[in-house]
């Protein structure tokens, strides 16, 4: 065949299907709660649920189905205790139940998972105008999902038996001024595996964990420009993190800012918010072994509301 005159007549066979599965999920719940508050400041929360799901996934391509049902009855409680002062303890404990969405890489349906969380923190309001807030934590969570690194297309997932979140939270918001006000809020976060099938991934930190967690953001009334309108900007830094729970990749660290426009007159409400405003390049995670995907570029969003 010259290679000046190509031929492109010629059949082309058809990729074969990698996979093509249906996954259907159900769930089903009563919930009951109860919240009591007593003269001298104290308040005492409260709950039950029961929950049942119905899992069933088919592949379309060998026709194998596999299903199963679980179902569990969790609880909560909280008690909380206003002073005078403007402190307010508080301690809670609850528990959870959920489905885990996906297969493993034969086709099994994933185990629910379960867990239990222990919290206490603290608020302080010395004034209308600000709020003060710091909780520590404790979690275990089972059955937690990650990718099969065996499973080239990353579709398929693996589960751990239990792992240990514990951290910090830190939040600051307010009016910082007349027309200003702000939220400041810094999360940090120690994630282990303590049980698991695999002694390679024991006391290893979960996938997609990030340790620190920091956001900034201000709102300004420009009310004396513009009756009506407001602007808002603030910053999310979010640490690096490892990518599966192999802790073989780490997914690198971002920043991003974000800006809000609102415009508020007698009916409508028109509201624009921009997120990674700068259009910022950056990982929103890297696979071990496969490469990374990008985070979400800028996005625009505008929404008019009117009241009647």
């Amino acid at each position: 065949m010259p290679y000046g005159n190509p031929v492109f007549d010629f059949p082309v066979a058809d990729p074969a299907l990698s996979s093509r599965d249906r996954s259907v999920y159900e769930e089903t719940g009563v919930y009951l709660q109860d919240h009591m508050k007593f003269a001298n400041g104290t308040a005492v929360t409260a709950g039950l649920r029961y929950s049942r799901f119905e899992n069933e996934a088919t592949d379309l391509l060998s026709g194998t189905t596999s299903s199963q049902s679980d179902s569990a009855a969790t609880g909560m409680i909280g008690i909380t205790h206003e002073f005078a002062n403007g402190l307010t303890p508080y301690l809670g404990y609850s528990e959870g139940f959920i489905q885990n969405v996906g297969t493993t890489i034969t086709g099994q349906t994933l185990d629910p998972s379960k867990s239990r969380q222990w919290e206490a923190g603290l608020r302080y309001q010395p004034t209308n105008d600000l709020m003060f807030s710091a909780s520590v934590f404790d979690l275990r969570k089972t059955n937690v999902k990650d990718y099969d690194l065996s499973d080239p297309t990353f579709s398929s997932f693996t589960q751990v038996g239990e792992v240990r979140s514990k951290g910090l939270e830190l939040e600051a918001r307010g009016r910082l001024a007349a027309h200003t006000q702000g939220i400041l809020s810094y999360s940090y976060l120690d994630s282990e595996i303590t049980k698991s099938s695999d002694p390679s991934k024991l006391g290893n930190a979960n996938a997609m964990a990030p340790m620190h967690q920091l956001s900034l953001w201000l709102d300004y009334d420009a009310s004396a420009l513009v009756q009506g309108l407001s602007l808002g900007a603030g910053i999310r830094y979010v640490s690096e993190s490892y990518s599966t729970q192999n802790n073989q990749r780490i997914t690198p660290s971002h920043t991003v800012a974000d800006m809000a426009v609102t415009y508020a007159t007698r009916n409508f409400d028109i509201n624009l918010n921009v997120s990674n405003l700068f259009d910022r390049d950056y990982f929103g995670v890297c696979y071990d072994g496969y490469g990374c995907a990008k985070g979400e570029g800028r996005a625009i969003k505008v929404s008019i509301s009117r009241q009647f």
